[in-house]
């Protein structure tokens, strides 16, 4: 199955069969994001407030069982925890940026959710790259 990524011209695909082995066939979104923590959460934001995060040739997902572990989860409305993001004033962007949970980000858009829990770090990119410079980042 394709899907459109919100607010872009990008797609992605899940497999069809990745899908059905998840229990998603007649999953219907019935809130605005995945359950999750909200004390853990900085805020919910619209999918168009975050830049899409980007695979290499084509793989937009790790593998098929953490695939499908997203997935049941979502199905079964258990709690996952927020899309961890860079802020917008950091890294002098006009969105955030993904910094861990790109399956989450695909999964929900793919499950029907309209928003995203995400929890934001304050990040300093210019920071980031000097230390990247000196060999000081692990």
């Amino acid at each position: 199955m394709r899907f459109a990524v919100p607010g872009t011209t990008r797609e992605f695909e899940v497999p069809d069969e990745w899908w059905r082995s998840a229990g998603m066939e007649h999953f219907v979104a019935t809130a605005e994001h995945y359950d999750t923590d909200l004390s853990t959460c900085s805020e919910v934001v619209a999918f168009e407030e975050v830049e899409p995060p980007l695979r290499y040739d084509g793989f937009w997902f790790r593998n098929r069982d953490s695939v499908i572990d997203v997935l049941r989860k979502i199905g079964s409305g258990q709690k996952l925890e927020p899309v961890e993001v860079w802020s917008r004033a950091k890294t002098n962007s006009t969105k955030l940026i993904v910094r861990d949970g790109f399956h989450r980000f695909y999964l929900s858009i793919a499950s029907g959710y309209r928003k995203l829990p995400v929890k934001i770090n304050d990040f300093d990119l210019n920071e980031f790259l000097e230390k990247e410079r000196r060999g000081a980042v692990p």
